[in-house]
């Protein structure tokens, strides 16, 4: 059900949410706070913005790259004060924040190195280099990575040889999980397993990975297969038939006892339901229009489909009839209402009068992309 419908004259970038009742928005290179209940704008934030901005975990602080990608900037949401991080000297590419945004990984040196940042002393810490994994290959954030929530661990996959076949002769790399302990300098785990479910290969390629329970790592592999490790110790501790014959994406809600799996692939199209506790597979659904994208609400206790021309389906996971670990504690129906539907559509107006603190503390050159698409410089704020 449509409750709320809002034009935007001008194109919209992104849409994070901050609560159930406000969001960030970014119109043109300008962030805006969003009220969702009287479709207006709450703020502008100062400054430009090039990359989509990471929320802290308590949803008072946004992070984002300066202008010319050389520094991070920090955003209190309520006041829309802006904070200078200071760089490397290098520009920073790709970047991946933790939950509590106390660490912040990003790309240099042409997206072969990562280095650290510790945003909450606001300091440089190192760079990471492949030498110091014993890896040849660039350390690549845009195929994936994140930090631990504590900040202890950062995790991305990378092309390496597994320890136990090193010594063996024309071993080929494999794309493994590596675990790096970012306070002690060193690298902690690799993570593979050497029971793979290719004929033609003893290791499966991982393909994506997440963290379970802050204290586990699950991931999806090559061979469809979902395996799950311990983070201290490295050691397998699932490997779970998927019934998945094309690739599938994980989906996590730390609110409830389940996680789900899916494949967009038209051949297979289908979600599978599993216990978090257990890893039991618990049920299975099939869309016969191609799926989107699959969601659990914030309760974690209903699936959200999205399908053809954005329509979606809801399904409620109840657990069957008796009362157990599976049921919701309440209904969607039970739930305040937060807005009341209609069928106006509000037409939403800038503020053109908008005051911002001077001087911009953002003193980058700006980034421009010229016609090959390329990246230059310009001195225009």
């Amino acid at each position: 059900m449509v409750v709320k419908n809002t034009k935007f004259e001008t194109k919209i970038n992104y849409v994070l949410p901050v609560d159930y009742t406000r969001c960030l928005l970014q119109l043109g290179e300008k962030v805006s706070l969003f009220d969702l209940q009287m479709s207006s704008i709450i703020r502008i934030y100062q400054g430009h913005t090039l990359t989509d901005p990471v929320i802290n975990s308590t949803k008072t602080e946004f992070y984002t790259l300066s202008r010319g990608r050389m520094n991070i900037k920090k955003y209190n949401i309520e006041t829309g004060v802006c904070e200078i991080i200071k760089g490397c000297g290098e520009k920073l590419v790709d970047y991946i924040v933790n939950k509590t945004c106390t660490v912040l990984a990003a790309s240099v040196h042409d997206d072969e190195w990562v280095v650290f940042f510790d945003l909450v002393n606001k300091q440089v810490m190192y760079q990471l280099t492949p030498e110091m994994i014993e890896g040849d290959d660039s350390i690549c954030l845009n195929e994936g990575g994140l930090v631990t929530d504590d900040g202890r661990y950062f995790v991305f996959s990378h092309l390496l040889v597994p320890p136990d076949l090193a010594g063996v002769e024309d071993a080929e790399p494999t794309e493994v999980v590596v675990m790096w302990n970012i306070p002690d300098k060193k690298r902690h785990q690799i993570l593979y397993d050497d029971n793979s479910g290719n004929e033609d290969s003893c290791v499966a390629d991982v393909v994506d990975f997440h963290i379970l329970k802050d204290k586990e790592i699950i991931t999806t592999n090559s061979d469809y297969f979902i395996r799950v490790y311990d983070i201290e110790t490295g050691n397998l501790l699932h490997r779970l038939t998927t019934g998945h014959f094309s690739r599938f994406v994980i989906v996590l809600n730390k609110n409830n006892p389940f996680f789900l799996s899916y494949a967009k692939h038209r051949e297979e199209n289908s979600i599978r339901l599993w216990d978090i506790e257990t890893f039991e597979g618990l049920a299975s659904y099939c869309i016969e229009s191609k799926m989107k994208a699959v969601n659990f609400t914030s309760d974690g206790y209903h699936i959200i489909v999205t399908y053809d021309d954005d329509c979606h389906v809801k399904f409620d996971l109840k657990g069957g009839d008796n009362t157990s670990k599976y049921q919701p504690p309440k209904q969607l129906e039970q739930y305040e209402e937060l807005f009341k539907p209609t069928d106006e559509i509000v037409e939403l107006e800038i503020p053109s009068n908008v005051i911002y603190d001077n001087p911009n503390p953002d003193t980058d050159e700006e980034e421009v992309a010229d016609d090959t698409g390329d990246s230059s410089s310009d001195d225009s704020s």
